[in-house]
């Protein structure tokens, strides 16, 4: 600041007076702005403004309950289309399918400024026989190149075998590709019924023999598939109607459920991160002054929207915006956030305004990591895979700097080993036990090379300390505390690969892998064993010390001392050892704040006592965590720990913890309480 107001002094008041306004910046998520503008403006879609919002696993449950009445609803009409799809979509008897199909595009509608547009366009689609042809076709070509170009990569390794009957059959299946690129099922289908009734040969001891026998199977597959829908033009044409008629069946049971899934929530009074968008959305729309407040907008990864947040951040932008993002970062696919948008905005600037700026210098990173990104993406990432031309865009800058570190990268892949398979029967070969414990998992084989690595590294390595003086330095080798090891989080694989390099005779500064549990599942597990027993003095303490009791520890130390004052004063209990919860249900009959509180939080463990009677331990769990909007809590905590729960609690992936909680729910139908 100092150097900006040095070199630059007549800008020096401005620079002042726009620090001085950060202070009354409105800097939030673009999900805490809109429910801000709808508590503002809530009249003007005609919503109350004391609504509530649903964390993911809570929506999750509104899903699955708007699914259930939508198909419900549809099967129960003897909708006969409806039932024809319900069939197809049908996988080992049950709805799976046809639940994801429904879910996966209302999702998408989800993400639209314009819903009736995108629907409008979707029905349009189904209707054009020009677009279902470039599809099938263009998905056809796509599998053809990648099992030509795995050919390539195997072509040499199969003629230094001498192998001339496979050799022919590549070369068929190479030929082929341009009569789909031309979209030819004349000849497609000519050279399938050439080469259908022929299976060429290939010794088991060429390395890519497995590889081999699988482009030709799936090239016949591919080409078979073309050969009988565009062998007959009735039959394509009944084919194409088909898809049109269970399309606009689908569509037609997603405006359903999206319907049934907005009046579940407006009757609860409760809103998802989306609807908040779209509430926005339509505050615009309705000329709601949203965006009066905002001279200037800033946005950082930008390259995470999606369309409903587009609309909304051009509509606060007036004069400036700055944007901010990496569309190598853009991590929220599965959310459906569109890096086109982000794409977009780039060409635009480029073509109307100036060029963007491009962050191309990396303080972070040795060259080494620079390097290793920059050849990963020069191959990944071009303007036909991503819409990006990242070697003229996108590559880091080297520094040449001198004390920048020279380190080095390495990427190993690890396969676990598995039982020899009798390809002739499509049967495992049955392996006696000793036999079966030398097999090794991917973890194991992983957890032994970084304990070797280590131990090679700590025997032959060194480094040179420097000092605040550049002529003092002073070179020393590696010790154990020289190493870190990073994992994305704590899981089965991270616990096995410690447990290896334990074995290995690593010392293992464990942190938070050596509890049990983690914070979160340990908060957790008390609040259901006192919804078992609340008798256990340790498990409530701490349920009620947790988020999730939410008490403090003057609070608690509170009801223990003014229990011990009841109890001294009453001649039944004076001499009678009391446990924590005796002195609760005390403190409870008190008339004070804390007895009101005390009385809920009674109120509510009593209450998930009986639901946990007749739910699912899943179910409850689940029920919990959206209730209390726990996993929210969590993630605002950490993100790690977050992911952890949800792993643990949601997934009930745990061992330990699915036990746990199986033993605890299936004894509150026999607790006492």
């Amino acid at each position: 600041f100092e150097k900006a107001c040095s070199s630059e002094p007549e800008k020096a008041q401005k620079y002042r007076e726009q620090l001085d306004m950060i202070a009354f910046s409105t800097i939030c998520t673009i999900h805490a702005f809109c429910r801000s503008a709808l508590k503002k403006n809530f009249e003007t879609i005609g919503i109350t403004p004391d609504f509530d919002i649903l964390d993911e696993t809570a929506e999750r449950v509104y899903v699955n309950k708007a699914l259930d009445k939508t198909i419900d609803e549809m099967s129960e009409s003897g909708d006969k289309t409806f039932l024809e799809m319900l069939s197809i979509f049908e996988s080992k008897r049950t709805e799976e399918n046809i639940r994801e199909n429904i879910v996966k595009l209302y999702e998408r509608m989800d993400v639209q400024s314009d819903v009736d547009a995108f629907i409008n366009k979707v029905k349009e689609n189904l209707t054009s026989r020009k677009m279902y042809d470039d599809i099938v076709w263009g998905r056809a070509v796509d599998k053809l190149k990648k099992i030509v170009a795995v050919i390539y990569d195997i072509y040499a390794e199969v003629e230094k075998y001498n192998q001339p009957s496979y050799l022919k059959r590549f070369q068929d299946i190479i030929d082929i590709l341009p009569y789909f690129e031309s979209h030819d099922a004349k000849n497609i289908s000519a050279k399938f019924e050439e080469i259908k009734g022929s299976s060429p040969r290939i010794k088991k001891e060429c390395p890519c023999s497995a590889t081999a026998k699988k482009c030709n199977s799936y090239a016949k597959d591919l080409m078979e598939e073309i050969s009988i829908l565009y062998g007959d033009d009735k039959y394509c044409d009944k084919v194409f109607e088909q898809n049109k008629k269970y399309g606009e069946k689908l569509v037609e049971t997603t405006l359903r459920f999206k319907e049934n899934l907005e009046r579940m929530k407006s009757e609860d009074n409760v809103m998802s991160f989306s609807d908040l968008e779209h509430g926005a959305v339509k505050l615009i729309d309705s000329g709601a002054p949203i965006s009066d407040d905002y001279d200037y907008v800033f946005v950082d990864e930008y390259q995470d929207v999606n369309g409903a947040q587009e609309y909304i951040i051009s509509h606060l932008v007036k004069d400036e915006a700055f944007m901010v993002g990496d569309v190598k970062q853009s991590i929220y696919g599965f959310r459906l956030s569109d890096p086109e948008i982000f794409l977009a905005r780039q060409r635009y600037y480029t073509d109307k305004i100036e060029a963007p700026i491009f962050f191309k210098d990396n303080f972070r990173s040795d060259n080494a990591v620079l390097k290793f990104v920059n050849d990963i993406f020069d191959y990944a990432m071009t303007v036909e895979t991503a819409g990006v031309d990242f070697p003229a865009e996108g590559r880091f800058n080297e520094t040449t700097k001198a004390e920048k570190l020279e380190g080095r990268v390495e990427v190993h892949i690890f396969e676990g080993e598995d039982q020899d398979k009798n390809e002739g029967e499509g049967l495992y070969k049955l392996v006696d036990l000793a036999n079966a414990e030398k097999i090794k998992t991917a973890e194991e084989k992983e957890g032994e090379f970084i304990a070797n690595k280590i131990k090679e590294l700590k025997a032959t390595a060194s480094f040179t300390l420097k000092k605040k003086n550049p002529d003092d330095k002073d070179k020393r080798n590696l010790d154990w505390d020289d190493f870190a090891i990073l994992f994305r989080g704590r899981n089965q694989v991270s616990n096995k690969i410690i447990e290896v390099l334990k074995r290995e005779g690593i010392p293992v500064d464990e942190g938070s892998f050596a509890k049990e549990n983690d914070p979160a599942e340990t908060e957790f597990i008390n609040m259901l064993s006192v919804i078992d027993n609340p008798r256990q003095d340790y498990a409530l303490a701490g349920y009620m010390l947790s988020y999730l009791g939410g008490y403090t520890e003057g609070e608690l130390n509170e009801i223990v001392v003014k229990a011990a004052d009841v109890q001294a004063k009453d001649e039944k209990t004076e001499k009678a050892r009391l446990d924590l919860y005796d002195k609760v249900i005390m403190y409870s009959t008190l008339d004070c704040p804390l007895a009101e509180k005390i009385n809920a939080t009674l109120s509510k463990l009593n209450h998930y006592r009986v639901v946990g009677s007749y739910m699912s331990v899943k179910g409850l769990a689940e029920m919990i965590v959206a209730d209390t909007n726990y996993d929210a809590y969590l993630a605002s905590k950490s993100e790690a720990i977050g992911n952890s729960f949800n792993a643990g609690c949601t997934k009930i992936g745990h061992a330990h913890f699915k036990t746990l909680l199986l033993c605890v729910m299936n004894n509150i139908h026999n607790c006492g309480f």
